[in-house]
């Protein structure tokens, strides 16, 4: 209403300069039916996929990418293959296969059904926290909204209506998700290679008019809406140090002899099965979950999505190794459901060499036959 006031002084003195007008300097609110304009799964690290985002655009370089927003700052580019004038935009929010995001920690994961407007006030409830004296907003019916897992069962979430957002556009979806939108937001990581479905009874979320929402092209929504995506299957995200060649000449990366080598992967691991050879000697190795470098702090510093790697004999003898992946198994299934093998993905391998001094900034790995029972550790 700033605008109303800067208005109102400007005129005071007109005749024709009344504010009685408590909409004037206000945008006119879209008399239609809200539109379901988007349904978001994204992260706050790495990811936002609109999962009705389904078609590539073609452009060229008379007909640039039009940008629609950027998850991390950086606009969508044209690809244009070599010898060609057309090609496809990069779309940052391309539907596919879904990512779990972090753990639930570090943020997780949330969905986001986004409107084309805002939804009647009544959608939410605010209560009082007798305890804090601050505000606590919850859905009015939380049943208008789920998740599911493949069979049928909700996804423990917290469920609530952001107002803020644009539906169409935005700059930096991490830290700017579009919205307004109803949240869904899982109290644990969704599995791997898993399917889920998000669940709208479109009668429920209604405008100020008390219309109900709509699809995007403005055609009726059946009653039960739902959406499936499908997350993407167990891998490794990253190796630390680097043991693979560089991009550019193809040398095989050097690694200290102190060195401990650590998978990453993109879930949480229970098990993981490696082997280690230098030149053709089989090296015993031990495998174990990360949990820090202090024996009394096991448990508060477990971290199942990284895995460590290294000699029985406690360093690597000079030579050439490869270092070869398994498989893995995702903590959140049973232990036979081994990612390699159910999602026929190859065997991940690496060759690399080990030379030279220790590295001084090498890090201690504890293994769980090292840690010490504590009140708060283990």
């Amino acid at each position: 209403m700033r605008l109303k006031h800067l208005l109102c002084t400007l005129f005071a003195f007109s005749a024709a300069g009344g504010c009685d007008d408590t909409t004037t300097g206000q945008l006119t609110d879209d008399p239609g039916p809200p539109k379901l304009a988007r349904l978001v799964v994204q992260d706050q690290a790495s990811f936002t996929t609109d999962l009705l985002d389904d078609q590539t655009v073609a452009c060229s370089y008379d007909n640039p990418c039009v940008v629609v927003g950027t998850v991390a700052g950086t606009p969508p580019s044209c690809n244009i293959p070599d010898g060609a004038t057309d090609g496809t935009c990069d779309d940052p929010f391309l539907a596919g296969p879904i990512s779990i995001g972090p753990p639930v920690s570090s943020g997780g994961i949330m969905v986001r059904i986004v409107f084309s407007k805002l939804l009647d006030p009544s959608v939410e409830t605010v209560t009082v926290d007798p305890t804090s004296g601050s505000d606590i907003y919850m859905l009015t019916d939380p049943t208008m909204i789920d998740l599911q897992d493949a069979n049928g069962q909700s996804v423990d979430s917290t469920k609530y209506w952001d107002p803020t957002g644009s539906p169409y556009q935005v700059s930096y979806s991490l830290y700017e998700p579009f919205g307004p939108a109803l949240v869904i937001k899982p109290s644990a990581s969704l599995n791997v290679s898993s399917k889920y479905t998000v669940i709208l009874n479109p009668a429920k979320a209604v405008d100020k008019q008390k219309q109900a929402a709509v699809a995007q092209d403005g055609t009726a929504l059946p009653s039960t809406y739902s959406k499936d995506f499908t997350t993407v299957d167990l891998s490794v995200a990253g190796i630390t140090p680097t043991i693979t060649p560089d991009p550019m000449t193809m040398a095989l990366a050097t690694i200290a002899p102190n060195d401990t080598i650590q998978a990453s992967f993109n879930a949480d691991v229970s098990a993981v099965s490696a082997s280690l050879k230098l030149g053709t000697t089989i090296v015993p190795i031990n495998v174990f979950e990360e949990q820090g470098s202090d024996p009394t702090m096991c448990t508060a510093n477990a971290n199942p999505r990284a895995w460590n790697i290294q000699p029985t004999v406690g360093r690597f003898p000079a030579g050439t190794y490869t270092l070869t992946i398994a498989s893995a198994t995702d903590a959140g299934r049973s232990m036979d459901n081994a990612f390699l093998d159910d999602m026929s993905m190859s065997t991940q391998q690496y060759t690399f060499v080990v030379g030279g001094s220790d590295d001084s900034m090498a890090t201690t790995h504890i293994m769980a036959s090292d840690c010490v029972a504590t009140d708060g550790g283990v």
